[in-house]
């Protein structure tokens, strides 16, 4: 699957319009401008979303002469490119996607209010299974015969090969087959207590579970925060970014026509409607910004 996203070049150059609201001049909301510019910094897939440029200030920038047009995008392009080589933003866009990790402390109120929901459904459910004769002598048996069948595998040699890939793999299948022997001789060493008293030997069973539900809940958020750790590396994106905008604006015809249709403005040429979002971004801002803002992205992504 192709992975793509949005360019910060075309976010800037919407944000500009989006809070340019004074005829003579063009006034962005800097903070909200670089809030976007590291969101989508972070980002190394497409996003859901789809920027939104009201009728309004399209027509606007539509009446700009041509020279104030490209002005106006060599402004917008060249903050953006200033702002993601300072080091501010690497500050700031750390600090957003450090908000965004979960910590993994199982005295957290988080996790200790997990645990307790866990217990209390594993409680439950332990509890009629014991009424039901389920957890019986048989299940034992089982249970002793799968720990015994996986104690072997833990000594199974990496099979996934020595690439990263591999040794990742090796290493998250042991992880979690450790967990589920530990669970097991947790389990079976308070098989006594269940001949002497059940309703004992429910709650420490419980506890069992409840503590490797809460295990394997800091693993995936180990895992989850490791995927944000890897944003960071925002110049692969950018990078990515200005490629896409460079291979999509290429071939704009700014001379396109368009007809109303069913209250919409659409391109007479079929063709032209399938065009990405940049494409036709690109066409509503028109020639002059858009050349413009190509030769940004151009010397931009060189020096990357």
């Amino acid at each position: 699957m192709k992975k793509t996203t949005y360019t910060v070049i075309i976010l800037v150059t919407f944000s500009a319009f989006r809070f340019w609201d004074d005829l003579a001049k063009y006034k962005v909301n800097v903070p909200e401008f670089k809030e976007k510019i590291v969101e989508l910094a972070a980002m190394n897939t497409f996003p859901s979303f789809q920027f939104y440029i009201p009728k309004e200030v399209k027509d606007l920038g539509s009446k700009l002469p041509a020279a104030e047009q490209a002005a106006m995008a060599r402004v917008v392009g060249t903050f953006a490119k200033t702002y993601v080589n300072s080091s501010a933003f690497v500050a700031d866009l750390g600090k957003s996607l450090d908000a965004q990790k979960q910590g993994t402390d199982p005295n957290s109120s988080e996790l200790k209010e997990f645990y307790a929901e866990k217990y209390n459904e594993s409680l439950s459910e332990i509890t009629e299974t014991i009424k039901a004769g389920i957890l019986n002598d048989e299940y034992f048996k089982g249970q002793q015969q799968m720990l015994d069948g996986l104690k072997p595998v833990l000594e199974k040699p990496n099979p996934y090969g020595d690439t990263p890939e591999g040794k990742a793999t090796y290493t998250a299948e042991m992880k979690g087959i450790k967990q589920m022997v530990g669970d097991l001789e947790a389990m079976l060493a308070i098989k006594p207590l269940f001949q002497t008293n059940k309703t004992e030997f429910a709650k420490k069973y419980a506890t069992i579970r409840a503590k490797s539900e809460v295990n394997q809940r800091i693993g995936t958020i180990v895992e989850k925060n490791a995927e944000i750790d890897g944003k960071k590396n925002y110049k692969a994106n950018i990078k990515a970014q200005l490629q896409q905008f460079l291979d999509e604006s290429t071939d704009v015809d700014f001379e396109a026509k368009v007809e109303q249709k069913n209250g919409r403005r659409e391109f007479v040429n079929d063709d032209y409607r399938r065009k990405s979002s940049i494409w036709k971004q690109c066409f509503r801002m028109g020639k002059p910004a858009t050349m413009e803002l190509r030769k940004i992205a151009e010397v931009w992504l060189k020096e990357l």
